[in-house]
């Protein structure tokens, strides 16, 4: 029996499709290879929470089968890892809960530079982003005071189910959901706060919009209406691919329409 579980919360028709079509394949090959149970859970923990089922990431070490598991790994159902990753609870400690530092993507300084380009991006398409330019910013914009200048990307975790649980636990019952990101803020905030954070290299939660912002910055301009859209699927198509190479775990958040144009099978090495 599998000591570790890869996770994730697949609720809806349409997360379901995303996960059968884009993620499934791919994930069990991940998890027989590093020997890890697949648990995809397809109805809501908490049937009476009114919101976005994301804040259900928290309750994934309360249950009776997580019990079993020394480490689950949580990930999101926009997510496609590249076959040759390496196992990632490999040098995160098991009292640590791993996780990528959002706000350090992949440097400080480069993460500024992609973030004002979003943010140009966002208003472009009409929608008005509340700014947060640094970590302090972020929490407080929840109500959140601290000096912490690290942020969990929650889109990807580590936890022991033994030790972990009642911080999560916490975070659930005790925040309230304010604006984008559900429950990111209070959950990285919680995780800082009681010193259980330990840094992943960042491969293993790279965030698909962030890198085309930093390094492919056109990508977010292309209008797939025109005429010319084939020639630009294909661009972008070669982009992602070039992206993923250099990636663990390439995380599609806000563009999971795009998780169609990776053919990641092309990367399985045939050793």
């Amino acid at each position: 029996m599998n000591k570790k579980a890869i996770v994730t919360i697949a609720v809806g028709k349409r997360f379901e499709r995303m996960v059968r079509d884009y993620c499934l394949t791919n994930w069990k090959l991940y998890a027989d290879k590093h020997g890890y149970d697949l648990v995809i859970i397809d109805k809501p923990l908490d049937e009476k929470d009114n919101r976005c089922v994301a804040w259900q990431k928290c309750l994934v070490c309360s249950q009776e089968w997580s019990k079993k598991y020394d480490r689950i790994v949580w990930i999101d159902t926009d997510i496609i890892i590249n076959p040759n990753a390496p196992d990632i609870i490999e040098e995160a400690p098991e009292d640590k809960i791993g996780a990528v530092d959002e706000f350090s993507f992949p440097t400080r300084q480069e993460y500024n530079i992609a973030l004002s380009r979003m943010y140009r991006h966002w208003e472009n398409l009409g929608y008005n982003p509340t700014i947060n330019y640094g970590a302090k910013a972020y929490y407080k914009n929840f109500g959140i005071d601290c000096d912490f200048e690290e942020v969990v990307q929650t889109g990807v975790m580590i936890f022991n189910p033994k030790i972990h649980r009642e911080v999560l636990e916490h975070v659930y019952y005790n925040y309230e959901e304010k604006g984008l990101n559900y429950e990111m803020r209070p959950l990285s905030y919680e995780i800082l706060n009681n010193n259980f954070d330990f840094w992943l290299d960042k491969r293993f939660n790279m965030h698909i919009q962030f890198l085309k912002a930093l390094y492919y910055p056109y990508l977010l301009e292309l209008d797939y209406k025109k005429p010319s859209f084939l020639c630009k699927n294909e661009v972008l198509k070669l982009n992602i691919e070039a992206i993923f190479a250099n990636s663990y775990f390439l995380h599609f958040t806000g563009v999971t329409n795009e998780m169609k144009l990776l053919n990641w099978k092309k990367f399985i090495k045939n050793d």
